[in-house]
């Protein structure tokens, strides 16, 4: 009997330590998420739960105050969106811009990427020239294209070729030449914004395996195909996550180019709402935030998809 009381013994000892590790493993936890949990709360739904309120109201001009109004704004949103032009336009240039990015600056930028890491001739000169403009900031970067598009490329072109490059003033006074000059300034801009980005982490690729498939005879794609893609996948799939939620709320810079005049044929989704809270006064508030939130709505689940099919089917360097 005593030896059982002693294993009885050993038995609650051991429970009592199990349930004290239980409870301090449960502390840690709750002290380490408290302040992201902390920083969702206040910065997410503390700046954006008078957002989400305004979608289910509507401005009284005469009373000055809002009132609620149910699901009307989201009716009026979806009205809209069937009805009219500008919306479906707008669409477009957000995905024209996000698939020239995938198409044009992604490859060229991961292979001149590669190039700087191969140290190649000239590499470090590169890579200083592609640093350089991210120190100036986007509103002055974008004062000193605005300045190349409208005097610069259209005296040049003259004295050259003897005629204009476009009827009258410059690419950005010329409506059907607007939107391919500002696309081409943002995948200017990302190009060299992503080769920084791409190289710095190619010099992180174990240079023991570099070495060993120079053994075995493996070329330079088969290099960069083999082990530098998988190695920069999980970069790449962040930047591809975002990017799709992109399309529906980038405004291409368009405040910052044209203020509030932005020509329609070259208007994004993000410069509309844009447009409208800052043009329509409070009065628009509410129908933005409508128009906000069913953007969120269809942004979050496309973009969790990509993360899923990102994660389940991208290269691993396994």
């Amino acid at each position: 009997m005593h030896f059982l009381k002693v294993k009885d013994g050993n038995i609650n000892t051991k429970l009592k330590g199990f349930s004290k590790q239980k409870t301090n493993d449960m502390i840690f936890y709750v002290c380490m998420i408290a302040l992201p949990c902390l920083q969702f709360i206040i910065f997410w739904i503390g700046t954006n739960l008078e957002t989400i309120l305004l979608a289910f109201q509507s401005y009284d001009r005469a009373t000055d105050t809002y009132f609620f109004v149910g699901f009307d704004n989201f009716a009026k949103v979806y009205n809209m969106v069937v009805n009219s032009v500008n919306i479906t336009q707008s669409l477009k240039n957000g995905l024209t811009y996000q698939t020239l990015n995938y198409l044009i600056t992604w490859p060229l930028s991961i292979l001149f990427s590669f190039y700087i890491y191969k140290k190649r001739k000239g590499s470090g000169f590169f890579r200083t020239i592609f640093f350089l403009p991210q120190l100036v900031g986007g509103v002055s970067m974008i004062v000193i294209y605005t300045y190349f598009a409208e005097n610069l490329i259209p005296e040049l072109w003259l004295n050259l070729t003897g005629s204009s490059i476009v009827p009258s003033g410059g690419l950005l006074s010329f409506e059907p030449a607007v939107f391919p000059t500002i696309v081409f300034y943002h995948l200017w801009t990302a190009y060299g914004a992503n080769i920084l980005f791409y190289s710095s982490s190619m010099s992180q690729v174990d240079a023991s395996l570099v070495e060993s498939a120079q053994l075995d005879g493996a070329t330079n794609i088969q290099e960069l195909w083999h082990i530098v893609l998988p190695h920069l996948w999980p970069m790449m799939s962040v930047f591809l996550t975002s990017g799709i939620a992109t399309f529906l709320t980038t405004d291409l810079g368009m405040y910052a180019f044209f203020e509030l005049d932005a020509p329609a044929s070259v208007r994004t989704l993000g410069y509309y709402i844009t447009q409208n809270t800052l043009g329509g006064g409070i009065a628009e508030y509410p129908f933005c935030s409508a128009l906000s939130l069913i953007v969120t709505f269809i942004a979050v689940p496309l973009t969790l998809l990509t993360k899923y099919l990102c994660e389940k089917f991208g290269p691993s360097e396994d």
